[in-house]
């Protein structure tokens, strides 16, 4: 139980130690040496097999992320095994601590805030959309060019439904012309002809096209009223007995220009030729007789305004080229008939 065993000096209670014995050799290295050896020897064999341990598990740590990784059913397992553990938690917590949240850092307990009876969902501070929804970001490209589209939303629906009011009573007061005078002086008939093949061919291009409704609706509305009109002037014109071929003529041409998409697009692009030959021939007809006749100013009146409406429209919505050379022509076709129709009124009153 000594020190002479192992050289090492034994401590026995606090504050106390025993005296130190000497050898009659002294203090001999071999004494002493073995067992520091030992004890260091010891101390590296446990770092080690330590250090080895460490690495051995972390390999098998990697080589089971690795295995993981590659089996998706048993990852797709340990993630669920996850969401249901933090399912619990939540669980737990709610049962035993919830009731933190409604007291402050100091303990005391808070007062719940009253909600609002009513919230506005439109804001004082940024402009609205008309779909009441807003982003962030409208000093972006992208939010200017939504902005722009929402001011533009208002003018483009007025533009339509103007259009539409306008062609509702656009033949009006050029059949109420023709019956007052029960005359048919100074219209012509290739024109209203030509003036309503113009229009079934636009009707027929923008229904198979599935054009937006409101940009072409008023085209049926014009035809019916053309067709009413066409009548007038047959009858005034004593030329009654050409309806039944005009309406033959009219019905095959709606059917012939479905058949293929070719000659539907042709035709589109000659219905502005046809449109204008119209007009043309109004205008022909204005110059050799140089009287306006039972014209009508406020239905070309009328016809220029939805020509110059239908630009604006076409440009917000389809942007369709061929449409807008039609409308385009049709604008300064229309503007030349209604002041050589103001110019030969003025001419007679001045008579």
């Amino acid at each position: 139980m000594g020190s002479r065993g192992n050289g090492l000096r034994r401590a026995t209670s606090a504050g106390y130690r025993p005296p130190v014995t000497t050898s009659p050799l002294g203090d001999l290295v071999s004494s002493s040496s073995p067992s520091l050896d030992s004890g260091q020897s010891g101390r590296t064999f446990f770092a080690t097999t330590t250090q080895s341990s460490v690495k051995a598990s972390s390999k098998i740590r990697e080589e089971e992320q690795d295995a993981l990784k590659q089996d998706q059913v048993r990852q797709d397992k340990v993630w669920r095994e996850f969401v249901e553990a933090e399912q619990r938690a939540t669980k737990y917590w709610y049962q035993n601590w919830s009731f933190l949240k409604d007291y402050d850092p100091l303990g005391k307990k808070k007062e719940p805030e009253p909600l609002p009876e009513y919230v506005s969902v439109f804001s004082e501070k940024i402009p609205n959309t008309t779909g009441h929804v807003i982003g962030s970001r409208m000093n972006t490209d992208l939010g200017q060019t939504l902005a722009s589209s929402s001011l533009s939303g208002g003018a483009l629906w007025a533009a339509n439904w103007s259009t539409i009011a306008a062609c509702l009573v656009l033949k009006v007061p050029q059949g109420s012309a023709l019956l007052a005078a029960g005359s048919a002086r100074g219209f012509s008939l290739p024109s209203l002809l030509l003036e309503m093949a113009g229009f079934f061919i636009c009707l027929r291009y923008m229904s198979y096209y599935s054009y937006p409704l409101p940009t072409y609706i008023e085209y049926p509305i014009i035809i019916v009223q053309d067709v009413i009109l066409l009548l007038f002037v047959l009858h005034y014109s004593g030329k009654m007995a050409h309806a039944l071929p005009y309406t033959a003529m009219f019905v095959a041409g709606w059917y012939l220009l479905s058949l293929e998409k070719w000659i539907l697009d042709l035709s589109m692009n000659l219905s502005t030729v046809i449109s204008a030959a119209s007009k043309l021939a109004q205008l022909q007809c204005l110059w050799k007789t140089k009287d306006s006749g039972q014209v009508s100013a406020t239905t070309w009146g009328l016809a220029t305004y939805t020509c110059a409406a239908r630009i604006f429209t076409t440009l917000m919505t389809t942007n369709d080229v061929t449409v807008l050379i039609r409308f385009l022509v049709m604008l300064i076709l229309n503007t030349c008939v209604l002041a050589t129709v103001l110019q030969y009124r003025k001419t007679v009153k001045t008579d």
